[in-house]
């Protein structure tokens, strides 16, 4: 199991770190040596091998977290949001070294805050709200929980109360509003617009999208009995 923070000994090398781990597992210092190696050269770590792990950055320590908990090559991995705190670049990196373990052939169950990163890696979703389980299912379900099209514009502060609907959310923007309302499909989003048109509703920055996960925590956080 990966926490946000692994138990490793910050003045320990990378390299040292997963020796001792595998010492610790039962490894005889051989097989200890030569697994760290392994987990190195998988993992990209070799610029980091020699390095301190109290001096490593965010993402290269999460690298080595990961790469500890790997030295017993477990079948099911537990990562406790993994990436939290980490830069776009970091991030990315972390994903693909999670679908490298997937695609061979370990079971990774990840929380995350991230709704993107739950879209990019995850087969089977449970999402939370308050502490309960709103929904579960693979990406596509739940996406289908909210509707087929997401509508999003940004109209006058003014207008907001002659929208012909209530918006899911809303974000104010000096004397205009984001707003954003789900629908059942293309056209349905296409009669919206001329909608708006024909109310006179001053529209900018029309966007019509498939909707994210983001829109389906919204929608199940703000309506009533939409969990499931």
């Amino acid at each position: 199991m990966t926490g946000q923070y692994a138990g490793l000994d910050e003045f320990l090398t990378a390299r040292e770190n997963l020796e001792l781990i595998g010492r610790l597992a039962g490894l005889r210092r051989t097989a200890a040596r030569a697994r760290a190696e392994a987990l190195i050269d998988r993992l990209g770590l070799q610029e980091y091998a020699t390095r301190r792990v109290g001096e490593l950055s965010g993402g290269s320590h999460r690298r080595v977290d990961l790469a500890a908990s790997l030295v017993g090559s477990p079948s099911v991995l537990f990562l406790d949001e993994p990436t939290t705190g980490l830069d776009p670049i970091a991030r990315a990196g972390l994903w693909d070294v999670v679908d490298e373990l997937t695609t061979a052939g370990t079971t990774v169950v990840l929380t995350t805050q991230y709704l993107e990163e739950a879209d990019r890696l995850a087969d089977h979703i449970v999402v939370l709200h308050r502490g309960r389980v709103a929904a579960r299912g693979t990406p596509a379900e739940l996406k289908r929980i909210v509707g087929g099209k997401v509508l999003t514009a940004t109209v006058p502060t003014h207008q907001l109360g002659s929208l012909p609907f209530i918006p899911d959310t809303d974000r104010v923007d000096g004397d205009r509003v984001r707003v954003s309302v789900t629908v059942d499909d293309a056209p349905a989003a296409t009669a919206l617009v001329a909608g708006l048109h024909r109310g006179g509703i001053e529209v900018t920055d029309l966007d019509v999208t498939s909707p994210s996960l983001d829109d389906v925590f919204t929608h199940l956080a703000h309506t009533p009995g939409a969990h499931r």
